[in-house]
């Protein structure tokens, strides 16, 4: 079985693009980049802060896929 990473951001689209992976008869592996969780100025952390890494190790674990965080 080919094996295909896909980008596991924590949202609905490439939650979608997993699936649909799998759907089609191929092994998905999730993949999630950490750009660190560093406040910016007073505004919060980063687009991948922690909820965001968290989420996306749900998406692939409710998936039943492999997921790596780089």
């Amino acid at each position: 079985m080919k094996r295909i990473a896909v980008a596991i951001s924590g949202g609905v689209d490439s939650a979608v693009a997993a699936l649909l992976i799998k759907q089609n008869g191929f092994e998905a592996v999730g993949v999630t980049m950490s750009f660190g969780v560093l406040p910016l100025a007073g505004y919060g952390p980063k687009q991948s802060g922690l909820h965001n890494i968290e989420d996306a190790a749900g998406i692939c674990k409710k998936l039943d896929i492999e997921h790596h965080l780089i």
